[in-house]
């Protein structure tokens, strides 16, 4: 039987900020700030440590989770049931570039797509809608007609309320998008 499958390593230099999302929020009770670090918490294994303190702990940890207003901090919390946060950092990320310190209440983090070692990494059907949208924007750029005919198309979505981006990029997509042959026609 013939291996269908083919494997490629591809080594990328990411020029501008770059999120590919796992569809995990990280909400701001499951994270804190320490200077200039957000160390993400390992919950499962606080709420173990929690309820191995007793029902009492157990409860007031629930009750800061659930609860949306809760006077107790974690910090307070873990303090109180002589633990150290420290044993619960799941991993940290650098926040120096970022506002963090001034209502970082109001954020959420959304998770990158690791694999299964827990590094993050780029799928390769993400490189390959890059590099299919790139090669596109590209055939559009260097074709005055089809510069013409998205261009118009773009700008009207500012002047017509039923049209949309999603809408447009279909379309463009869509013509695009038949076995190859209409990506190298003009």
């Amino acid at each position: 039987m013939k291996n269908v499958l083919q494997v490629h390593n591809v080594q990328l230099e990411v020029l501008a900020p770059l999120h590919i999302g796992s569809g995990i929020t990280i909400t701001k009770k499951e994270y804190i700030v320490n200077k200039d670090k957000i160390q993400v918490l390992n919950i499962p294994k606080l709420f173990n440590a929690f309820s191995s303190r007793g029902a009492v702990a157990e409860k007031d940890f629930e009750n800061y989770l659930l609860k949306p207003k809760i006077e107790l901090r974690l910090d307070h919390l873990v303090r109180k049931y002589s633990l150290r946060i420290e044993d619960f950092v799941k991993y940290e990320l650098d926040s120096s570039s970022g506002n963090w310190n001034q209502n970082f209440k109001i954020f959420e983090i959304n998770s990158f797509i690791k694999d299964s070692y827990g590094i993050p990494y780029i799928p390769g059907s993400s490189l390959k809608g890059a590099i299919r949208s790139a090669l596109i924007a590209y055939k559009i750029y260097n074709s005055n007609i089809l510069k013409y005919r998205y261009l118009n198309k773009i700008k009207n979505i500012f002047n017509d309320v039923r049209l949309s981006v999603k809408k447009v990029s279909g379309d463009v997509e869509e013509e695009f998008d038949v076995d190859g042959k209409k990506f190298y026609q003009v």
